[in-house]
């Protein structure tokens, strides 16, 4: 398999045809084209553009830190004139192929993804790409492009995504994007005189998110350092988004480490402009920061950990997934009896009919046994997966199998006789038992089921359970074996 290429974009792409040639008084043409000014990239970048004129004699390109480097490092070089810069709608931008640019292909590493060697791996930030184009006597003419260099941010497991400064930590968990893959960058920003609300201060950079408008179908975490303030109450700092609509700083609901100095922010979308974020201290906050605790694996002395009959609520059963998840809600008419179940709906057919089970970990080695009523009918697809260890584990429910490539999850067993004919039956698997011999942690960090698809290598992508498909669960139970 050829190595993968990575290159997504943080802006809308410019109309390439309407980007002006760069010309010297000998008629030396040098143009980069692809990329364009402040792409966002990542792995192996083509390079495509124009080099040539008369007399010409070669071309060199070259990349440097920052948007002024002091320093300038070979990527390639030619003496082939390259006449056509390529449109960027004539590229096939396969993720499971290198694509080489006429001009050359600038390496930036790909440290995120298995598959291909790279002989760098570029820290996250702003670099200025060269193209310099000579002719025999000696003339020259440059084209210069400033790039973002990103990080790989996989769907199939969790991320950090961290600043150059190191102040300032994006966390994205497993199964939150809308696609198997995206670039993102988190940057410091030297923004000078930029207006704050009143009656606050800066206690931290500012930071920027790319590319803005990325879509997340779970919550994201956005974490910054804050600096110690002379008379800062710590109780007073807040993170704060800029909207560009209205032109101006707004809160953000914001939790307190003050072990780490550190604060963060639960984000359910990124502006669609300008993702600018900054803690202030507000000397006039009324709503006190939640203090952040871990989660701890509860403990118990009862034989069942949970029973879940929907009775008077949906217990622990809730949805993290903000639009692509399935519709959950309280059912009587399932039963001659008129008693409650719990419905679970799929109204998008390019949704992942996913929900949670629990609220909180607990270890599968101690209550290890989950069984529960379920009617569901032919075509209806989904598994149930625990997260043990920051990998997922699949039990095979009524999706169809699937080949696990490097999606940073494994098949540990399926559930016995399952009948999908619209009608009720009884399932009960040993979580303990099928995790033995996998993993030394038993701590469950979440249990869903859902419907999730392998495309390709490392590409995790949401399943395609039919629209408007719905089952039903009931009598939803944790326990120690008996």
């Amino acid at each position: 398999m050829k190595k993968a290429l990575f290159l997504f974009c943080c802006v809308l792409l410019p109309l390439l045809s309407q980007a002006a040639e760069k010309q010297s008084a000998t008629n030396l043409v040098a143009k980069i084209t692809i990329p364009y000014r402040y792409a966002l990239v990542r792995g192996d970048v083509p390079i495509y553009g124009m080099a040539y004129g008369p007399g010409f004699q070669g071309y060199k390109l070259e990349y440097g830190a920052g948007e002024e480097p002091v320093e300038w490092i070979f990527i390639s070089s030619s003496s082939t004139e390259a006449k056509e810069g390529l449109g960027f709608f004539k590229i096939d931008f396969s993720l499971d192929k290198t694509i080489p640019g006429n001009l050359g292909i600038w390496d930036t590493g790909l440290s995120e993804y298995q598959y291909g060697k790279h002989l760098v791996d570029l820290p996250v930030g702003r670099y200025t790409l060269k193209l310099t184009v000579t002719d025999k006597l000696g003339n020259k003419v440059e084209d210069k492009v400033p790039v973002e260099v990103g990080r790989v941010i996989l769907n199939s497991k969790d991320n950090l995504l961290e600043s150059p400064d190191g102040q300032a930590i994006f966390s994205v968990t497993g199964h939150s994007l809308f696609r198997s893959v995206e670039v993102m960058s988190l940057l410091p920003l030297q923004i000078e005189n930029m207006p704050l609300p009143r009656k606050t201060r800066l206690a931290s950079k500012i930071y920027e998110l790319n590319p803005p408008g990325t879509k997340l179908i779970k919550q994201a975490t956005l974490r910054l350092k804050y600096a110690l303030l002379t008379d800062m109450d710590k109780q007073n700092l807040q993170i704060y988004y800029y909207d560009t609509g209205k032109s101006k700083w707004k809160p953000l609901k914001t939790y307190l480490d003050d072990n780490n100095n550190c604060v963060e922010t639960r984000l359910d979308n990124i502006p669609a402009k300008f993702a600018l974020y900054v803690v202030l201290e507000n000397k006039k906050l009324k709503n006190e920061p939640v203090f952040f605790k871990q989660s701890s694996p509860r403990t118990t002395e009862t034989m069942v950990m949970i029973r879940d009959t929907f009775e008077k609520d949906m217990g622990e059963w809730h949805s993290e997934y903000l639009q692509t998840g399935a519709i959950l809600n309280r059912d009587r008419q399932q039963y001659s009896d008129r008693s409650w179940c719990l419905r679970l709906s799929n109204l998008d057919s390019q949704g992942n009919f996913a929900c949670s089970m629990i609220k909180e970990p607990y270890y599968a080695n101690q209550y290890n046994i989950i069984e529960f009523d379920y009617k569901i009918a032919e075509g209806v697809k989904v598994n149930i997966m625990a997260k043990v260890n920051d990998r997922w584990h699949d039990i095979v429910f009524t999706d169809d199998e699937k080949i696990y490539w490097e999606i940073n999850m494994e098949k540990i067993g399926v559930v016995e006789n399952v009948q999908a004919d619209d009608q009720w039956h009884h399932a009960k698997i040993d979580l303990g038992e099928m995790l033995k011999g996998r993993t030394n942690d038993f701590i469950v960090q979440a249990l869903e089921i859902g419907n999730w698809d392998c495309s390709g290598f490392m590409k995790l992508d949401r399943g395609k359970s039919p629209s408007k498909s719905v089952f039903y669960i009931d009598n939803f139970v944790i326990r120690k074996q008996e």
